[in-house]
């Protein structure tokens, strides 16, 4: 059975240009050179055109801390300090510009930024200014102790972000730094290394639980944006891009910070501490590193306008790396894995190769299951070609992999069986169809990741009802939209209820001889399900005047409509005699002794009033969330 067809896009967007023979921590391009420090500490420049390595310094040097003005490049050397390390082509010299021989990896200190002839570097507590070419300290200002502190340069001036998240500009002179605004400290919150970008007119910086903005010119702050990730950021036009752990992406207008859109699509087994966006063609690139390994690397692209996923690289590729993202002038590097340093260009004509459509069964959106079991890929080629296919998800880095096939110009569809050793049943989690191109006469390399979304549906991450949600989709009894939301706090219809109900008592339709007594579902969706319903004296329906039954399958359901028919399906006992119900608003209710069977069974606990009171609101209309919550307890539902 065809479940869901997958939109694919035009085209996939990247073709490798070139992989390095080392892997970099970190990377900044300019001109025709790429530089970054290698895995084992050295500052190498690698030709941007071919990948190719010029030279390689002997000396280590601090991960991570790099900054390059004209053909200089500073880094903080392993017990010496700040140094210079000209670029003289085919070979360099280092120049030690400010000794700090306590630099040895555990010290607080920033990244270097040259900026008017001088190096500016924050090492503690403390703001540098270094000259750039002949060095020596010029001069310094204490900053106190809110760091680690974050450093970049802003319009000729220094913006200063504290370990809380309160930016400062600061104007470098002769012999000194003058403050041109400070927003003001609020003591040590959350201390961690922040990140700040200038947008247009804007600083856009990460506090403590959110995101901010602040005004460029006065400091003055614009908003604050809680709940929103703030690992890494990033701006385009009117829009600010952020990312927070387990790669949660955040789209905000820059004007406002109100959410244009936000997706989730990596879990992780533990919190994600490091992030790189980028944007280029198009796509905001996201890239995921886990410090210790546990976790694969990851490398993908959304598109801006909706955050829909786009493409994905991924160690396993014959084309591509990951790692975080590094986009300069129309070129996108990977850096920062256990992969060597990549560079992908957009491919120059339409590829030979394109995936018209994907075809899977079962339904993606609903658990358990083991994998895509099967899949049809329908392949159009306009030029022969050899293909391989690679199935993974976000924790199995490789699981199937077959090919390389070689396959003639044409149509083509593929069944592929990928199985995986355990199922998926946890939200936010997607499986991943790799589809790698290499066109035999052109030589010409690239690939197409479909994403193949399982129980994705990031409207409940931090949901109250997530676990009941996800327990109900884990049986098959609830699923999301074609959008992948789930909509938790969206009415329930009377129609929807009575799927979900019948669903769990395992009722797909009525006896073959039974008639409905309601005259307004013929043509419903959920016909078969309320017939189901009706022919077990679940359901009653409405009387009208005229003496006929309705059922009004479209009605939003009540909660005290929805208390009889859990009541009628499951045969909950009655309340105990004597039973005293502590909702205050269900006394000479019509649905009174509904209400109590649930709240004696433990199954309703309904709301708390500021009095200190109970109701249930019998009359409120049922929310999804909620409805997922009740079934749950009643049928003792477990993952």
């Amino acid at each position: 059975m065809e479940i869901m067809p997958l939109n694919l896009g035009p085209r996939p967007p990247l073709q490798l240009a070139w992989r390095s023979a080392a892997s970099v921590s970190v990377a900044v391009a300019n001109g025709g050179t790429v530089y970054g420090i290698t895995s084992a500490g050295s500052v190498t420049a690698f030709r941007a055109d071919t990948g190719a390595a010029r030279w390689q310094t002997t000396a280590a040097y601090l991960p991570g801390r790099l900054a390059v003005d004209g053909t200089t490049v500073y880094a903080l050397q392993h017990g010496v300090g700040l140094v210079g390390v000209a670029d003289q082509g085919n070979t360099f010299m280092e120049t030690t510009l400010l000794p700090m021989n306590t630099l040895d990896g555990t010290t607080s200190v920033s990244n270097p930024v040259p900026l008017g002839g001088r190096v500016h570097l924050i090492k503690g507590d403390r703001l540098y200014a270094v000259g750039a070419s002949s060095g020596g300290l010029q001069y310094e200002r204490v900053l106190g102790t809110e760091g680690p502190y974050t450093l970049c340069a802003m319009d000729g001036d220094l913006l200063v972000v504290s370990g809380s998240g309160r930016p400062s500009r600061l104007r470098p002179g002769t012999s000194g730094y003058s403050v041109i605004w400070n927003t003001g400290q609020t003591g040590a919150e959350e201390l961690v290394e922040r990140c700040a970008v200038v947008a247009g007119d804007r600083v856009l910086v990460a506090e403590p639980g959110g995101v901010a903005a602040y005004t460029k010119q006065t400091g003055g702050r614009l908003w604050g944006r809680p709940g929103v990730g703030n690992m890494a950021l990033a701006a385009q036009g009117d829009t600010a891009f952020a990312a927070g752990a387990q790669a949660a992406l955040w789209a905000l207008n820059l004007a406002d910070g109100s959410v244009r859109w936000n997706r989730q699509y990596l879990a992780f087994a533990a919190m994600t501490p490091r992030l790189g966006l980028a944007v280029s063609d198009n796509h905001l690139w996201v890239g995921v590193l886990m410090d210790d390994g546990a976790e694969p690397a990851a490398l993908f692209a959304v598109n801006l306008g909706d955050g829909n996923f786009a493409w994905q690289a991924t160690s396993v590729s014959i084309a591509y790396g990951n790692g975080l993202p590094l986009a300069v002038e129309g070129r996108l590097y990977s850096y920062g894995s256990a992969d060597p340093l990549t560079a992908m260009d957009n491919l120059p004509s339409a590829p030979g190769v394109t995936i018209e459509n994907i075809r899977q069964t079962p339904n993606p959106l609903k658990g358990p299951m083991s994998g895509f079991n099967p899949v049809e890929v329908f392949l159009a080629l306009s030029v022969g070609a050899h293909i391989s296919f690679i199935c993974w998800h976000e924790r199995d880095v490789r699981n199937n992999a077959v090919g390389p096939i070689d396959y003639d110009p044409g149509r083509h569809t593929i069944s592929y069986d990928a199985r995986f050793p355990r199922g998926w049943t946890d939200i936010n989690q997607f499986g991943r169809l790799a589809v790698e191109v290499e066109e035999k006469a052109t030589g010409l390399r690239y690939s197409q990741v479909l994403l193949v979304p399982v129980n994705t549906l990031p409207d409940i991450h931090h949901h109250w009802g997530k676990r009941n949600i996800e327990t109900m989709i884990y049986h098959r009894y609830i699923g999301g939209y074609p959008d992948l939301t789930f909509k938790p706090d969206n009415l329930v219809t009377r129609g929807e209820s009575s799927a979900i109900i019948a669903l769990t008592l395992g009722l797909q339709r009525p006896g073959s001889g039974f008639r409905t007594k309601f005259t307004d579902i013929s043509g419903h969706w959920a016909r078969n399900y309320i017939m189901a319903l009706e022919e077990r004296g679940v359901i009653g329906g409405f009387l009208e005047p005229d003496g006929t039954y309705t059922f009004r399958p479209n009605l939003n359901m009540t909660r005290a409509q929805e208390a009889r028919i859990l009541v009628n399906a499951y045969a909950i006992a009655p309340a105990p005699g004597g039973f005293h119900s502590r909702f205050t608003d269900v006394a000479g209710h019509w649905a009174e002794a509904d209400v109590k069977a649930l709240e004696a069974g433990g199954y309703v606990t309904g709301f708390r009033e500021p009095d200190g009171s109970y109701t249930y609101r019998p009359e409120q209309n049922l929310t999804r969330a909620e409805l997922c919550t009740v079934v749950v307890r009643v049928r003792n539902l477990v993952r």
